[in-house]
């Protein structure tokens, strides 16, 4: 589980930073974990950061020189879970069932479709309903 629970939160946030950097051009920061910072790299408008505690969580921040449509924050918000559900299924076909890296991956894109909010954090599910709220009130208005 060392090696399984941060590569699929890697996963899923370079999931949120791929089209934010390629499609919205804006600049996205994806941490791994808490703690001290152990090391980071920066690749163009990608910046990733590894901390010491790199096993339990991550997030991606991102910052676009405009404003953005709710279409492609949607999207991006998605992105995270979907790359999750994409490598559940390749590993799927070339992986044993028993996988536990195939079977989190498939645990990473439910979880986070799940609208949630606890202790100050959202998951992607709850983010992305209240995108479609907020759009459905400014038609309204």
């Amino acid at each position: 589980m060392i090696w399984v629970v941060p590569l699929g939160i890697f996963i899923h946030e370079l999931g949120h930073a791929i089209p934010t950097v390629l499609i919205n051009h804006g600049e996205a920061k994806v941490r791994i974990g808490f703690g001290p910072k152990l090391f980071q790299i920066e690749i163009g408008k990608l910046h990733l950061y590894i901390h010491a505690i790199f096993f339990l969580g991550g997030h991606t921040e991102s910052r676009h020189p405009y404003r953005i449509s709710h279409w492609r924050e949607a999207m991006v918000t998605l992105s995270g879970p979907l790359m999750n559900l994409v490598f559940f299924f390749l590993l799927y076909l070339w992986l044993e069932e028993g996988n536990t890296f195939l079977w989190f991956n498939l645990y990473l894109s439910v979880v986070n479709l799940i609208p949630f909010y606890w202790k100050g954090k959202y998951s992607d599910g709850y983010r992305f309903f209240h995108i479609l709220l907020n759009r459905q009130l400014h038609k309204t208005t």
